[in-house]
């Protein structure tokens, strides 16, 4: 119904001739727009009414395929198989492994691949045996298969695995350690000597020119030396069950011992061309003090004021004497033990090895040491000919100019070296065998390596007596 709006006081207000006619109109106009609202809302009904059929009948649809059973196999996935830990091994186990397969195969076995497999059985070794396959063999270095993947990041690998054996490796985990990458020598820049304090700043006031100095710098040059050594082994040896263990423990025995002295003992100095000098040949030295307590406390003392300036200072002995340390008692009490079980003493890292000279106790600042190196070249032959002269004696012995012992140079061939053609004629007569008439392997070895130590970062004690060792 159109609303009446007679009484609407904006209506009485207008005059009443004109009144009627505009309530008239009004209205009118209000139930044209009731109609058309009618009229449309007619038409969406109706057409609804058209859609309603479908959308029921999809209804009824859906509701019979809602309860219509459903069969439905459920398949449960194979659990994963949990794949075993690796196994990590120390790269001296690595190098021996990949050795002594290739012992085993120059002796009529399997392929070193194979070999491998046995000496390095089951799946927590699978990395391990891809490592040992990358090792270093010189015969097969260029093989796609077989020393390809080495890197040289190894080199680090191997001398950690010698740590527990060798006081050259822990000190050059102290120190500076770098490998040599193909080159044959490497150069570090240094301070020169008595150069301290030459770049000293001093206080400047405000406007005032600000001092300018400079510092003297040296370098030294560190020349690519190798340690090498051949052995022999018979077909009965490299088949016993334990062949890994024995080679591992020869490259780590071996290796820890020809480092420990060369760099550690005065003794082994400088041969040109040969070896380079112990870091001990011309450092300051003086004789120990004694075995009580009172002397070792005078011993280390002395040590320390030699090494004021370390960044990282060391004392450096052979296991006997840190034993010694470790049980001198006084008074019913150990006084040391604390400090060498924490290895350290007054602030010095405590390193031994029982591959050091007894008597001789270092002291260097590890900062100052710089070691260079590349992984222990290994390589075997069951057809070589070998002149079975060693280093040491007895004679017949390979030496250096000059008779000097664990060096062997060959100047001129005036040296101490030793050839398949002249082996007759040493005193006495060397014997020659050959590896394939023996059914044997030649095993050969060659470490290349050199070591420098800066001025006035070393000094060491003789005669020591410490505890009685």
């Amino acid at each position: 119904m159109p609303k009446d709006i007679s009484n609407d006081p904006r209506v009485q207000a207008l005059p009443e001739t004109v009144r009627g006619k505009f309530i008239k109109k009004a209205e009118e106009q209000q139930a044209a727009i009731l109609w058309d609202s009618i009229a449309e809302e007619y038409a969406e009904a109706n057409e609804a009414r058209t859609y309603l059929p479908t959308i029921k009948a999809e209804m009824d649809s859906l509701r019979r395929a809602v309860d219509r059973p459903i069969n439905v196999a459920l398949t449960q996935p194979k659990p994963a198989t949990a794949k075993k830990p690796q196994k990590v091994l120390p790269a001296s186990r690595l190098l021996a492994a990949n050795m002594t397969a290739h012992m085993m195969h120059k002796l009529g076995g399997n392929k070193p691949e194979s070999n491998l497999l046995k000496l390095l059985p089951g799946d927590e070794h699978r990395i391990a045996r891809r490592l040992a396959k990358s090792a270093t063999v010189p015969g097969t270095t260029t093989d796609a298969s077989w020393g390809a993947e080495l890197v040289q990041s190894d080199v680090g690998a191997f001398y950690r695995s010698l740590c527990e054996r060798s006081a050259v490796a822990q000190l050059a985990e102290l120190g500076t350690s770098v490998d040599f990458g193909g080159s044959a020598n490497i150069t570090f820049p240094h301070r020169s000597a008595n150069d301290e304090g030459s770049l000293k700043p001093a206080f400047v006031q405000e406007r005032a020119t600000i001092p300018v100095s400079s510092a003297a710098l040296g370098s030294v040059t560190m020349y690519k030396f190798k340690l090498g050594i051949i052995t022999l082994a018979t077909d009965e040896l490299i088949r016993v069950s334990n062949i890994l263990d024995v080679m591992e423990q020869l490259i780590q025995d071996d290796v820890a011992e020809g480092l420990d002295f060369h760099v550690l003992d005065p003794t082994s100095t400088s041969i040109p061309a040969v070896r380079p000098a112990a870091i001990t040949v011309a450092a300051p030295n003086q004789a120990s003090a004694g075995d009580t307590l009172d002397n070792v406390l005078t011993d280390i003392r002395w040590l320390r004021g030699n090494l004021s300036n370390a960044r990282r200072p060391a004392i450096i002995m052979h296991s006997d004497h840190m034993r010694a340390l470790e049980m001198l008692q006084v008074d019913g009490r150990f006084p040391l033990a604390a400090m060498v079980n924490s290895g350290s003493l007054w602030g010095l890292t405590l390193i031994h090895s029982p591959h050091l000279t007894k008597g001789n106790v270092v002291g260097v600042d590890a900062a100052a040491y710089y070691h260079a190196s590349d992984l222990p070249e290994l390589d075997t032959s069951s057809a070589a000919t070998v002149a079975l002269a060693s280093a040491q004696p007895p004679d017949p012995q390979m030496t250096a100019t000059g008779a000097t012992e664990d060096a062997v140079d060959d100047i001129d061939l005036t040296g101490g070296s030793i050839h398949i053609s002249d082996a007759a004629g040493t005193t006495p007569p060397t014997k020659v065998v050959s590896t394939f008439q023996t059914n044997s392997v030649a095993m050969r070895m060659v470490h290349p390596v050199t070591w420098k130590s800066m001025p006035d970062s070393v000094s060491y004690l003789t005669g020591v007596t410490w505890g009685g060792a």
